[in-house]
């Protein structure tokens, strides 16, 4: 999905409902389907909130977060969405595969917001880097987090990751879905989507995360990725 991370009451709830990840990372890719049973997953490791350096210029980091109108609608969990909270910094961890801060990957300066839907949660980071070539090597890094999951945070326990796959939007943005459950049980009782965006030297990462089987659909993931990109061209 490590040192500990200050967490207010309403992030504390986020951050357990987004707790692994199916990610999107917005370079062209094929789609790809793969399932891993029995893979155990924990919340990853993260720093308390860290803003540093200077930002280059352009629109304030914070105009690029994603409005509660914005997020995926649709019948069943995806719906009546609001914001709970913005932070200037890292507040949380996005998702399980997170392997280490967000911080860690050179950016300079971080913008998160939290929102809760109808029966879903979905958490943002928008994040500032010194140049593009920075953020191209952060983007690598997020998306190695999720193809690397089931094998770094085997170790740790906890959540099973037991559906692993991957779909793309028409605009090239590659969509990972990740299905999680309990360890007793064994049936999936969590579904989770995360993109990651970039645009030059900033990236706007999402997870989404919903109970039961409710990944998001092409529409949904077609439509959360135009909104990202807008959002990123300011």
């Amino acid at each position: 999905m490590r040192p500990p991370m200050r967490r207010t009451a309403a992030v504390a709830a986020v951050g357990a409902a987004l707790l692994a990840a199916a990610v999107a990372v917005a370079a062209p890719a094929a789609a790809a389907d793969r399932t891993t049973g029995g893979q155990a997953v924990t919340a990853p490791p993260a720093t308390a909130p860290h803003t540093v350096g200077t930002p280059t210029a352009g629109a304030p980091l914070a105009g690029t977060l994603l409005e509660a109108a914005e997020l995926p609608e649709g019948e069943g969990a995806f719906g009546q969405w609001r914001t709970e909270a913005t932070y200037p910094g890292e507040e949380q961890a996005l998702f399980a595969c997170q392997q280490n801060s967000l911080a860690s990957t050179g950016a300079i300066e971080q913008q998160q917001r939290a929102f809760r839907g109808l029966d879903a949660r979905a958490a943002q980071a928008a994040l500032q880097y010194p140049d593009a070539a920075s953020a191209a090597r952060a983007e690598r890094e997020i998306a190695g987090w999720l193809t690397g999951c089931a094998e770094a945070l085997d170790a740790r326990g906890g959540t099973l990751v037991v559906e692993y796959r991957t779909t793309s939007t028409a605009d090239g943005a590659t969509v990972h879905h990740v299905g999680l459950a309990d360890r007793a049980g064994g049936a999936r009782v969590r579904a989770e989507d995360v993109l990651a965006v970039r645009d030059g030297d900033r990236i706007s990462l999402v997870a989404t995360s919903t109970t039961g089987d409710a990944f998001l659909n092409t529409e949904q993931e077609t439509a959360l990725v135009k909104a990202v990109r807008a959002k990123l061209a300011g």
